[in-house]
């Protein structure tokens, strides 16, 4: 038995003894208690002492410093969003707004293959600046492959490859959660296989997990599929789909074939699992849409490139059969949508094709590829991409071993056009696909949410409420929680939830983020403690 595991034993003796010794922190009476597990919705009280969740009944007869009545209101376990690109922000607005508003306790930051390359520094600073929510992170393979090598398209030599190992071990031994790759990105997409395995071979050796961007989620989707599972198999480590996705339109369908395939692969003994955001669209840097090739060597190098009359020319075939192409007669320009452009912000929230129009160019694929080179020539672009399926969109939501996540980072208010996921992940999730349509039970949905994620990362005492868990608490109407952040209008928080509890501490309250900084930084079971 693990120490970690005889430690919340003890406390959930403790919390026997507790309910008899008043007063409590926090008492949150007659609510409807889903407690994360899948099981169904009971009332009763929650009883809150020194961050944990001591004592649960019906009818209480324990005092509390402080009282929430929640008779009518849902009380579920915080959620847990493993699929974070926070980090960055949390540095800068620790109340971690959009995030926390839509009742995230906890986020896994450094994925898609980017993060901080000192791990222990981030985390020191997190825990000095104090934050809302709780903040676990990955370390990425792009940032640690630039670290050493830079944006070259090399295969790594045999000492490039320790360097990289060496950054990978002492980030694990910071507290890094495991590994991320995003190999559809630069430098990461330069990577062999081989390079992937040695480096997740590292965080086996610490009980790390590795959570793929994986290489192509378009045309050859099924191939990258097949190579993060034979990366988790051979590692002998828990290996994550990030953002599952079918964006290629000949896929469109094959949703329970993708599921299946991971099915089979956990009945081999591949400890594989997906997240997934609740849209159809997707969100990433317009430089996405390059044919890899076009980015060895970075920037300098594809400026450069495209100042090449007969290389743009490649380069835009490669947009076109990469991203463009359609073979259900849809006009591929018109899904993209500018999200953020410095350098022509009047282009926000308009698609390619639009842009094109305004600019007196044909409204055709062949001039919103041209269109995209010009924008990316003028500086960095993020766009929003409606890539995916509906249907498939909810055959993934179905698998009871996706989670659910949001891709989403701290945004800061009112600026760019941003994807509505950044606000409204999970209010969404509970909203529209439980109750307008559905799709889920509530139980499930939040399942889906909390105890899921938790395991999958690790997090032993956290995501359900059950006694002993650290109280990361969220209250909500269920007939009113809705996401009112659109692709249109993102920067709208939602409705519906009341409270938000962080480690026992109320830090949202009626709807209003309070000065309350609960958050901790959770590491990963390689840190070395100091």
């Amino acid at each position: 038995m693990s120490a970690q595991r005889k430690l919340l034993i003890l406390i959930v003796l403790l919390s026997l003894v507790s309910c008899s010794a008043p007063p409590a922190d926090l008492v949150i009476r007659n609510g409807f208690v889903i407690d994360g597990t899948g099981a169904s919705g009971v009332v009763q009280d929650v009883v809150i002492i020194d961050g944990r969740i001591r004592c649960l009944g019906a009818d209480l007869n324990v005092k509390g410093l402080a009282e929430i009545d929640a008779g009518g209101l849902v009380v579920c376990p915080g959620f847990v969003d493993v699929h974070s690109h926070a980090e960055e922000g949390l540095l800068k607005q620790t109340d971690n707004h959009n995030n926390i508003l839509q009742g995230i306790t906890t986020l896994v930051g450094g994925n898609c293959g980017d993060s901080p390359i000192d791990l222990r520094s981030f985390f020191e600073d997190l825990r000095t600046q104090k934050i809302t929510t709780n903040v676990a992170c990955l370390v990425g393979h792009n940032r640690v492959r630039s670290e050493i090598k830079g944006m070259e398209a090399t295969e790594a030599s045999e000492e490039e490859l320790e360097s990289m190992k060496r950054l990978v071990r002492r980030a694990m031994l910071s507290g890094a959660l495991g590994l991320s790759t995003g190999l559809l990105y630069p430098p990461g997409t330069f990577a062999t296989f081989e390079e992937v395995l040695a480096l997740t071979k590292v965080v086996a050796e610490y009980q790390g997990i590795y959570a793929s961007h994986i290489r192509n989620e378009e045309q050859d989707v099924w191939q990258a599929v097949e190579e993060a599972l034979k990366i988790g198999g051979e590692a002998g480590v828990r290996t994550e789909i990030s953002h599952i996705k079918l964006a290629a339109e000949a896929d469109w369908g094959k949703a329970a074939q993708y599921t299946e395939m991971l099915s089979q692969s956990r009945k081999r003994g591949i400890r594989v699992m997906a997240d997934q955001y609740p849209y159809r669209a997707g969100s990433a840097t317009l430089e996405n849409i390059l044919p890899r090739w076009s980015l060895d060597g970075g920037r300098e190098a594809f400026l450069e490139r495209a100042s090449d009359p007969e290389i743009r020319a490649r380069i835009i075939q490669g947009i076109l059969a990469g991203r463009l192409a359609s073979v259900r007669g849809i006009n591929r320009g018109e899904i993209v949508f500018i999200a953020r452009c410095s350098a022509n912000p009047e282009y926000e929230g308009k698609n390619l094709v639009q842009i094109c129009g305004e600019n007196g160019m044909e409204e055709t694929p062949e001039s919103a590829a041209e269109m995209a080179i010009r924008l990316l020539e003028k500086g960095p672009v993020s766009a929003v991409n409606f890539l995916m399926d509906e249907a498939d969109v909810r055959t993934f939501l179905r698998d009871p071993f996706i989670m659910v996540s949001t891709d989403g980072g701290v945004t800061n208010f009112g600026e760019g056009v941003p994807h509505p996921r950044n606000y409204g992940t999970y209010p969404r999730l509970l909203g529209h696909y439980v109750r307008e349509t559905g799709v889920l039970s509530l139980e499930e949905a939040i399942r889906k949410a909390t105890s899921l994620p938790s395991r999958h990362m690790g997090f032993v005492d956290r995501g359900t409420i059950e006694l002993g868990s650290w109280a990361d608490v969220i209250i909500f109407d269920s007939d009113r929680i809705t996401d009112n952040a659109t692709f249109q209008q993102p920067h709208q928080y939602p409705a519906g939830i009341a409270y938000v509890i962080v480690n026992g501490v109320v830090t949202v309250e009626n709807g209003q983020i309070t000065d309350a900084r609960a958050g901790m930084v959770l590491r990963g079971p390689g840190w070395d403690g100091d």
